[in-house]
């Protein structure tokens, strides 16, 4: 894996930047953070200006090394740009869709949400190209990939209070379940690749899972927000 460093958002989110964390000596090269709490500090490495409305969402695939930074709800529409970790460079653009979280680790592909078009389209790290696209409705805006268990978990807004998700075979590319109705206004998703069960934070107060081993059941659970999952 070339993925050592770690991958950094400059301010204003146009700099994306390959940090090292180092204790002692700073090394050449403009810091781009620092904590006064800890002994580690992150200096930046290499710096890569991408486009402003290609942003904040970074997800990554070390085995391929390649970065997707894309934007999940952009009123010009979600964008994605594919950086080649090893070189650091650009290697491609995809323009109205984005919102990938995480990446498929199997099939190295990245589900990009289309916003307005109402559709899904899966990209392919190994070949930087469309190898499908699934047409889902209102208004598409995030994925994650449960490697595992073989979904693809889209999100979108544009459901009226009622914004929907949608369990996708990721190698089929066949929807499994959807729309699947989660009450109040989309905010923060992640899936749990253990459990399989997906969670959905509501109007930054409730938050629900879906059950892919109950029917794709949606309940609240009896905990905070999940902001991330630790596996």
């Amino acid at each position: 894996m070339t993925l050592r460093n770690a991958i950094c958002l400059g301010l204003g989110g146009a700099v994306l930047a390959a940090c090292s964390a180092v204790n002692g000596s700073q090394p050449a090269g403009p810091t781009v953070a620092s904590s006064v709490r800890y002994s580690k500090v992150r200096y930046a490495v290499k710096e890569l200006v991408i486009p402003a409305d290609s942003c904040c969402i970074i997800a990554t695939d070390q085995r391929i090394n390649k970065v997707y930074v894309s934007s999940g709800v952009n009123l010009s529409g979600n964008h994605t740009t594919v950086v080649d970790a090893k070189t650091f460079s650009v290697v491609a653009g995809v323009a109205g869709f984005g919102g990938a979280w995480n990446a498929d680790s199997k099939t190295h592909n990245v589900w990009l949400a289309g916003l307005y078009s109402g559709n899904v389209e899966v990209y392919s790290g190994k070949t930087d190209s469309r190898v499908a696209t699934v047409s889902l409705g209102f208004c598409p805006v995030g994925s994650w990939v449960d490697t595992r268990h073989r979904y693809a978990w889209v999100s979108a807004q544009c459901g009226s209070d009622h914004d929907p998700v949608w369990a996708i075979d990721a190698d089929t590319y066949a929807v499994v379940a959807g729309p699947i109705d989660t009450p109040g206004v989309m905010n923060q998703t992640v899936v749990n690749s253990v459990t399989g069960r997906f969670y959905v934070d509501k109007d930054g107060t409730t938050n629900y899972e879906v059950d892919p081993d109950k029917s794709f059941a949606v309940k609240k659970t009896s905990f905070g927000i999940a902001y991330n999952v630790d596996i």
